[in-house]
C-alpha cells in the first residue's frame, strides 16, 4: 500500500516538483496543498501518513501550522518534514526538534528527501 504524503507549499512549482519526485518512485500518493489556511482541512480529508511543508508562507507560516498540526487530534502524530530555504544543509541535523519533525534545506536534493521520508514512516 502506497504510503500518502501531503505537499504544502505556496509555491505551486515547488509542490509539483516534491510531488513528482514522489510519485516517480510508486511507492507513494501525494496530494498537494498551496493555501496554508486549507492545510488542516487537507490533511483531515487525505490521512497523510507525512506532511512536507514549507516554512515561509504568506496566510499562516509553517511553524504556526505545525501547532495546529499538533493540537489536533486526528493529526497529531503525523511526521512533519519542513523545507525551507532557512537553514543551510550543515544547519539541517540541529534542527530537527523530535522523532515527528525533520528539516531539509533548499535546494531540494531528491535522494535527501526520499530517506528522510524513510526514516520517519518506514
Amino acid at each position: 500500500m502506497k504510503k500518502r504524503i501531503l505537499v504544502v507549499d505556496d509555491e505551486k512549482e515547488v509542490c509539483d516538483v516534491i510531488a513528482a519526485i514522489l510519485d516517480k518512485t510508486g511507492r507513494f500518493e501525494t496530494k498537494k496543498e498551496n493555501s496554508s489556511i486549507k492545510v488542516i482541512e487537507a490533511a483531515e480529508e487525505f490521512k497523510p501518513d507525512l506532511i512536507t511543508m514549507d516554512l515561509m508562507m504568506p496566510e499562516v507560516d509553517g511553524a504556526s501550522l505545525a501547532s495546529q498540526i499538533r493540537e489536533n487530534q486526528q493529526l497529531k502524530n503525523i511526521p512533519i518534514i519542513y523545507i525551507t530555504g532557512l537553514i543551510t544543509k550543515a544547519e539541517e541535523s540541529t534542527h530537527a526538534c523530535d522523532e515527528l519533525e525533520d528539516y531539509i534545506a533548499k535546494p531540494l536534493d531528491a535522494k535527501e528527501l526520499i530517506d528522510k521520508i524513510n526514516a520517519l514512516i518506514s
